[in-house]
């Protein structure tokens, strides 16, 4: 990648002249551009927000439980995983009767 910038440059300093090389930011000035443009997004919001009038039906509320119920159990089922890979905790196997198998299924 370094050499395709150089290219570039150096190409483009011979037709176009000198052209300054561009510094990334340092990393408590991205925060602040990043605050301000947070909050230039939030004024803007704010400024152009209208009434809305709308019916919620009791459905809805229910709805929101279901969509939170759903979240915690992704995030359990997630962290238990990831909490037998960290403790390298293989799953229980459970074994079948072999008799069972032999014999097949039981007759009436």
């Amino acid at each position: 990648m370094p050499s395709i910038t150089k290219g570039f440059n150096a190409l483009c300093s011979r037709f176009c002249g000198s052209i300054p090389t561009l510094k990334r930011p340092s990393s408590w000035r991205r925060v602040v551009l990043a605050a301000s443009a947070a909050v230039e997004l939030l004024i803007l919001l704010a400024a152009l927000s209208k009434q809305a009038y709308g019916y919620v039906d009791p459905g809805a509320g229910l709805l929101a439980v279901q969509v939170g119920g759903s979240m915690v159990a992704g995030i359990l089922f997630f962290a238990r995983a990831q909490l037998r890979r960290l403790l390298r905790i293989r799953p229980v196997e459970h074994k079948q009767d072999e008799t069972a198998e032999r014999t097949g299924p039981p007759s009436r």
